[in-house]
């Protein structure tokens, strides 16, 4: 038969004083952890302001170097109602949590017993209308030399719907930030993947359902608050283990959390803030702070995708007052955002390494979930507007650069670029180098024809010869040497030294030039700047090794691959000749740069 008195334990909880040592924390009572702190003298200035509330402060080393300050110890009861009371008065922070203290090490505050240790209640008076139930702890001795001793009245163990009930009335008692901690802690250890929205829908649920499967608890679908504290409990490791902490930039205008722990002090480089790696772990975080207007906003988001650490894949959203992406690299998770108000754009990206994918999602919400604008703006910087010019870095952030640059030349109006195959119909995006898409036309052997995505039209384009080519004879190639970083063609002087090659092939010519790689493709001119050929890859046969200077170029190919395409060739018909200068504005006209974007 089921006893209905409650029956008395005695529990004998020894807490020796130590003076300046740690003492021992006793079982079977609980706390409210309200902060953590990385520095101790940070703590220690945390709980002077607490004290002017509160009667019952204590502070405990947690590991990973970190200060947990906490009030306590109570009843488990009292000390969840007392979260809810401390939080609802904003006594204590939102997040404060209840605890069994079973992370706590070396006691840091206070530094001697002065006081007996005791269930006490704060100076306020707010819980003072609060009727505590279950184990009630009395007080046995108090010397300061003496062991303390508490004894616990415990209750009968609950039957399972009364447990459930105590469950569900606890849940109800729950704020919605509360609720949204939780659902961020069930997201973290991989149980839940719906928003974090604090209402507790089917989604959440079944992650409750299934954590207590999974930590051997009957799966009801209703945390208790032990259940609760456990889950919280690993959630705020992690954040602690990360260092989390409140940053405020009065350059930049923005707060949010920053995990101090792995991430170095800020660098300004305007428009960018950036947090980089102290190597522990190999992320980043770079906080965007600029005035501007709609064009500017434009104007940033396509710089971004101009820089190596913009995903490759993913998503990407440009609306009026903001934008965002999301996706990966090779080696990271990047996820970004910026938002457009009142003159000010401001918004942050987080690079995450993916070999800590488990991670990635608990760093990104405490993140971005707590980024707020405060009153402040970096000031602007010179070099972002709606141009920019070929460098390798921007704002201290590297640009992204094409896996393969060539040259090419402009064959009619509407910009039908001929240039040498070379890999180019293995690349996954090829552009010309203002950013406009190619897509290839046809092909031979030799050359490829890319054609413009969208309408656009070249200023000049080149004239073939239609007479045969005089060997020997000089020769002009126009192409971007430096694979467009000088931003303009430059011009190679050689000359044409046999119609065929070594190998005894027609239409493929060889040449005595000096040339350099973004040079491949480019067309090759005579003296009168009519189009002879189009410059192809060096390839020696097998076994050899060409001389210095020894270059190849498809000549007929040219027209030939112009037919399939549609394109009527229209001979040069200037056969004068050109000088250096005006050989070098036919180059710059007709010239173009194509590169590979994989």
């Amino acid at each position: 038969m089921r006893k209905s008195s409650i029956s008395a334990i005695v529990i004998v909880l020894t807490i020796f004083a130590q003076g300046i040592l740690a003492q021992t924390v006793p079982t079977g009572l609980s706390w409210v952890q309200i902060a953590a702190h990385p520095d101790k003298s940070q703590a220690l200035e945390r709980i002077g302001n607490y004290t002017k509330n509160f009667g019952n402060i204590v502070g405990y080393e947690i590991g990973g170097g970190w200060y947990g300050i906490a009030l306590g110890p109570y009843t488990r009861t009292f000390a969840e109602n007392a979260v809810k009371e401390y939080t609802g008065a904003g006594l204590i922070p939102e997040n404060s949590f209840v605890t069994n203290g079973t992370s706590y090490q070396m006691q840091y505050y206070p530094l001697k017993n002065t006081e007996p240790m005791q269930a006490v209640a704060p100076k306020t008076t707010k819980l003072d209308n609060l009727v505590t139930t279950g184990p009630q702890i009395t007080q046995v001795e108090s010397s300061e030399d003496a062991p303390i001793t508490f004894v616990v009245a415990e209750v009968e163990p609950e039957r399972p719907e009364e447990q459930f009930a105590r469950a569900q009335s606890s849940e109800r008692s729950m704020s919605r930030k509360q609720k949204q901690i939780l659902q961020k802690a069930l997201a973290s250890s991989g149980h839940y993947t719906g928003k974090i929205d604090g209402l507790y829908g089917p989604g959440t649920r079944g992650a409750m359902t299934l954590w207590q499967t999974e930590n051997g608890f009957v799966a009801t679908g209703v945390l208790t608050a032990m259940q609760r504290e456990s889950a919280l409990n690993v959630y705020n490791a992690f954040l602690a283990d990360m260092g989390f902490d409140t940053a405020f930039d009065l350059r930049s205008g923005i707060s949010l959390e920053v995990p101090k722990n792995i991430l170095a002090s800020a660098q300004y480089d305007a428009p960018f803030i950036r947090f980089e790696s102290k190597n522990l772990i190999d992320a980043r975080l770079i906080l965007i702070s600029q005035n501007g207007g709609q064009a500017r906003l434009i104007a940033l988001f396509d710089v971004l995708q101009t820089l190596e650490l913009f995903p490759t894949n993913g998503s990407k959203e440009l609306r009026k007052s903001g934008f965002k992406f999301e996706g990966e690299t090779d080696l990271y998770y990047i996820s970004g955002f910026a938002r457009l108000n009142a003159g000010e754009i401001k918004g942050a990206i987080l690079v995450w390494p993916l070999e800590r994918g488990t991670d990635h999602q608990r760093v990104k919400d405490e993140i971005f979930g707590s980024f707020k604008r405060i009153w402040g703006v970096l000031e602007d910087p010179e070099n972002l507007n709606i141009n920019v010019s070929p460098t390798d870095y921007l704002a201290g952030l590297e640009l992204k650069q094409p896996s393969l640059s060539r040259s090419g030349v402009f064959v009619d109006q509407q910009a039908t670029v001929i240039t040498a195959r070379d890999d180019l119909d293995t690349c996954t995006n090829i552009k010309l180098g203002d950013g406009s898409d190619l897509s290839i036309a046809a092909k031979t052997d030799d050359l490829i024809a890319l054609r413009p995505t969208t309408q656009r039209a070249p200023s000049t384009i080149a004239r073939l010869r239609n007479s045969p080519i005089q060997v020997p004879q000089p020769i002009v190639i126009g192409g971007y040497s430096y694979d467009g970083a000088l931003g303009a063609p430059t011009i190679s002087l050689g000359s044409v030294q046999s119609s065929v090659d070594l190998e005894g092939r027609d239409g493929v010519i060889r040449l005595q030039v000096n040339t350099l790689l973004g040079d491949i493709g480019g067309p090759v001119f005579d003296k009168t700047g009519a189009l002879i050929a189009i410059l192809l890859p060096s390839r020696a046969p097998a076994n050899k090794q060409l001389p210095s200077g020894v270059h190849f170029a498809a000549s007929t190919q040219i027209s030939k691959l112009m037919k399939v395409v549609g394109i009527t060739s229209k001979p040069a018909t200037n056969l004068k000749k050109r000088d250096a200068v005006a050989l070098s504005i036919l180059a710059l006209e007709t010239v173009a740069l194509v590169q590979c974007w994989d």
